[in-house]
């Protein structure tokens, strides 16, 4: 959980907002968390190959979260 927050950051909700605009909290909020699970994933492939649904859960969470504290 720890990496998933440290990758939530200005500079990913910044690059989100470029490519979505900053009118669209929702768009800016899913693609960090597509971006940060895909750098997760690369970065600790075998605990992110198949992880359970609260664990999945638990991580989309805290960095949806982390991504709406920063706009």
């Amino acid at each position: 959980m720890a990496w998933a927050e440290r990758l939530t950051n200005p500079a990913r909700v910044a690059s989100a907002a470029s490519k979505w605009g900053r009118h669209d909290r929702q768009a800016i909020v899913d693609e960090v968390e597509l971006d940060v699970l895909i750098d997760l994933t690369a970065a600790f492939p075998a605990a992110l190959q198949a992880p359970d649904e609260a664990d999945e859960a638990a991580i989309r969470a805290v960095v949806r979260a982390a991504a709406e504290r920063l706009l």
